[in-house]
């Protein structure tokens, strides 16, 4: 049986797992794929997809061919009409660049006219570590998002530092790095 530790060590929240009536999640299951679109339970969390189904938007694609492997289409948004060519792809870089390796962080995206409901999940590859995944957003769309601490290591203080970098530029990230 997994544990809530368990959880957040490969990145899955609770409540996302009770949803799909996935607990008791044993760890081996997040590298498993339940609807045979090519994506792995991980996978379907970060972007926020059905792992029952594998066309989650309902536009005749299979969520696996339309994850931006390298430029796709949104696979939660029937509005592209599945073409790479109305999205536009954004690498997002989020984690714990201090070295202190202490916390883990999900960066959630928000399409402004359905409030609070997520369009991708990104979450850190672990405690300390710095995750990066491409995500297409449908073009002519506005989007908000917002950064969570998910977990500090048992072994390390609080010092809930982090970055955010959307397309690699510097000066286009957020951050948050305590002062002493």
């Amino acid at each position: 049986m997994q544990t809530q530790e368990d959880t957040k060590i490969i990145g899955l929240t609770p409540f996302w797992e009770i949803k799909r009536e996935l607990v008791p999640l044993v760890p081996s299951d997040i590298y498993s794929d339940s609807d045979n679109d090519g994506l792995v339970l991980f996978d379907e969390y970060r972007y926020v997809t059905d792992p029952f189904n594998r066309d989650t938007d309902g536009d005749g694609v299979s969520d696996g061919d339309e994850i931006p492997h390298s430029s796709g289409s949104n696979p939660n948004d029937a509005s592209d009409y599945a073409n790479k060519t109305n999205c536009v792809t954004m690498e997002l870089i989020v984690g714990d660049p201090s070295g202190s390796h202490s916390e883990r962080w999900q960066f959630d995206i928000f399409e402004e006219s359905t409030p609070r409901k997520s369009v991708y999940h990104h979450v850190d590859d672990g405690f300390g570590t710095v995750g990066c995944t491409n995500y297409s957003l449908v073009k002519g769309k506005s989007y908000t998002y917002e950064i969570n601490w998910v977990d500090t290591a048992p072994d390390k203080e609080k010092d809930y530092d982090w970055q955010a970098l959307i397309n690699g530029l510097d000066d286009g990230g957020v951050r948050c790095v305590p002062q002493d």
